[in-house]
């Protein structure tokens, strides 16, 4: 059984398109550019009527298909600053913090100091840790909050 659907210069959902016109052409959509058949020339006008119809609802759906990709990018930038927001990390007390940052950096401050340094890496996490990192004793006889001050910088927000 096959199935006979007409093209008609109308947009779809039309009382024509659902058969109740009957002054409509029935042209089975099927044979449009499939087969031999020659269309007459009201036909052959419908059939422009709808290829431009075609064009029409393409580009339009090709505009909304950029929107949702807008909005699914932004979507996703806004999950990740969430939950940024609500990391963990984020509510780790100073005191700890200095705990771990100790625990993670051994020997001794090379001069000039290296950007592999842990010392020097810790700062660039975020502002907060670069503020824990310089407030943090490394070292009974160097200032290495000085020397950090002097390397690194501050990236304004946590990551």
């Amino acid at each position: 059984m096959s199935h006979v659907s007409k093209v008609t210069p109308v947009t779809p959902a039309t009382p024509c398109d659902m058969g109740s016109c009957s002054n409509a052409l029935h042209i089975d959509s099927a044979e449009i550019g499939i087969t031999n058949r020659i269309f007459s020339p009201d036909e052959r006008q419908l059939i422009r009527d709808a290829l431009l119809t075609a064009r029409q609802e393409l580009q339009g759906s090709a505009v909304k298909t950029k929107e949702l990709q807008q909005y699914k990018i932004e979507l996703a930038e806004k999950i990740q600053r969430y939950k940024v927001a609500i990391a963990p990390v984020k509510v780790i007390p100073p005191e700890v913090l200095h705990q771990i940052f100790i625990f993670c950096v051994s020997g001794p401050i090379e001069i000039p100091m290296k950007v592999t340094d842990a010392r020097f890496t810790i700062t660039l996490v975020c502002s907060h840790w670069r503020q824990v990192a310089l407030d943090t004793p490394w070292a009974p006889t160097t200032n290495i909050a000085s020397i950090l001050q002097k390397l690194s910088f501050t990236r304004g927000m946590c990551f």
